[in-house]
């Protein structure tokens, strides 16, 4: 709900912490939070950022 909260409102890199976050606490989001905010990083130009977030989410898959 937080990271769909910041997602909202345009704040995507605070988004992307919480993601982190999360996954460091052991909580696996959902793959449509990880594209919401991977998205929304690419459409604010942090690129960088969003491919560091879809590396995340592939290797809390196991990919």
């Amino acid at each position: 709900m937080l990271v769909k909260m910041c997602v909202r409102g345009g704040r995507f890199v605070e988004a992307a912490n919480y993601l982190v976050e999360m996954s460091e606490a052991g909580f696996a989001p959902r793959a449509p939070t990880f594209n919401s905010v991977v998205d929304g990083l690419r459409h604010c130009g942090k690129h960088d950022l969003a491919q560091r977030m879809e590396q995340l989410e592939m290797s809390m898959n196991g990919n």
